[in-house]
Protein backbone atom coordinates (compact mmCIF):
# COMPACT_ATOMS: atom_id res chain seq x y z
CA UNK A 1 0.00 0.00 0.00
CA UNK A 2 1.08 3.63 -0.96
CA UNK A 3 1.70 5.52 2.23
CA UNK A 4 -0.61 8.42 0.56
CA UNK A 5 -3.27 6.08 -1.07
CA UNK A 6 -6.94 6.83 0.89
CA UNK A 7 -8.25 3.18 2.61
CA UNK A 8 -11.64 2.27 2.46
CA UNK A 9 -13.51 0.47 5.48
CA UNK A 10 -16.65 -1.45 5.69
CA UNK A 11 -19.58 -0.54 7.92
CA UNK A 12 -22.36 -2.79 8.32
CA UNK A 13 -22.20 -3.53 4.69
CA UNK A 14 -21.16 -0.35 3.01
CA UNK A 15 -17.89 1.08 1.96
CA UNK A 16 -16.84 4.35 3.17
CA UNK A 17 -12.97 5.75 1.86
CA UNK A 18 -10.81 7.37 3.67
CA UNK A 19 -8.67 10.72 2.56
CA UNK A 20 -7.65 11.58 5.75
CA UNK A 21 -7.25 10.70 9.48
CA UNK A 22 -7.62 13.57 12.52
CA UNK A 23 -7.45 13.32 16.00
CA UNK A 24 -7.98 16.14 18.34
CA UNK A 25 -6.82 16.93 21.84
CA UNK A 26 -10.04 15.29 23.34
CA UNK A 27 -8.74 12.16 21.69
CA UNK A 28 -11.75 11.87 18.61
CA UNK A 29 -10.69 10.74 15.71
CA UNK A 30 -12.14 11.78 12.23
CA UNK A 31 -12.04 9.97 9.25
CA UNK A 32 -12.54 12.19 6.95
CA UNK A 33 -14.72 11.13 3.47
CA UNK A 34 -14.92 13.92 1.29
CA UNK A 35 -12.71 16.69 0.31
CA UNK A 36 -13.95 20.36 2.37
CA UNK A 37 -16.53 22.69 -0.03
CA UNK A 38 -16.38 25.85 0.05
CA UNK A 39 -17.91 26.57 3.84
CA UNK A 40 -15.57 24.03 4.95
CA UNK A 41 -17.81 21.50 5.70
CA UNK A 42 -16.92 17.37 4.65
CA UNK A 43 -18.05 13.84 5.40
CA UNK A 44 -16.91 12.53 8.37
CA UNK A 45 -17.22 9.08 10.19
CA UNK A 46 -16.37 10.39 14.09
CA UNK A 47 -15.52 8.55 16.92
CA UNK A 48 -16.12 10.65 20.33
CA UNK A 49 -19.12 10.41 23.05
CA UNK A 50 -20.91 8.19 20.12
CA UNK A 51 -19.36 6.92 16.65
CA UNK A 52 -21.51 9.01 13.98
CA UNK A 53 -21.17 9.32 10.06
CA UNK A 54 -22.27 12.83 8.85
CA UNK A 55 -21.12 16.01 8.36
CA UNK A 56 -18.50 18.32 9.87
CA UNK A 57 -17.52 21.78 9.82
CA UNK A 58 -13.50 20.90 9.97
CA UNK A 59 -12.80 25.50 10.86
CA UNK A 60 -14.66 23.96 14.24
CA UNK A 61 -12.32 21.52 15.06
CA UNK A 62 -9.09 22.35 13.39
CA UNK A 63 -8.28 24.33 16.23
CA UNK A 64 -8.12 21.64 18.42
CA UNK A 65 -6.45 19.24 16.37
CA UNK A 66 -2.76 17.53 17.61
CA UNK A 67 -2.89 15.08 14.45
CA UNK A 68 -3.36 15.12 10.80
CA UNK A 69 -2.60 12.28 8.49
CA UNK A 70 -2.87 10.94 4.55
CA UNK A 71 -0.52 8.41 5.58
CA UNK A 72 -2.32 5.18 6.78
CA UNK A 73 0.39 2.89 7.86
CA UNK A 74 -0.28 3.27 11.21
CA UNK A 75 -3.69 4.25 11.52
CA UNK A 76 -6.47 1.33 12.34
CA UNK A 77 -9.68 1.12 11.09
CA UNK A 78 -13.01 3.15 12.98
CA UNK A 79 -13.76 0.89 15.81
CA UNK A 80 -16.53 -2.12 14.63
CA UNK A 81 -14.99 -1.63 11.17
CA UNK A 82 -12.50 -2.82 8.73
CA UNK A 83 -10.32 -2.04 6.11
CA UNK A 84 -11.41 -3.59 2.94
CA UNK A 85 -7.85 -4.63 1.46
CA UNK A 86 -7.69 -6.60 5.07
CA UNK A 87 -10.99 -8.49 4.38
CA UNK A 88 -9.95 -12.37 4.45
CA UNK A 89 -6.32 -11.84 5.73
CA UNK A 90 -4.98 -14.66 8.47
CA UNK A 91 -4.53 -12.46 12.14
Amino acid sequence: MNKNTPRTFILDGAEYTVLKHIITRNFWEFYILSEADEYGQCLAYVLGAENELGNIHLPEIMPHVISVTEDFTDVLPPSGTVWKDEVGEAA
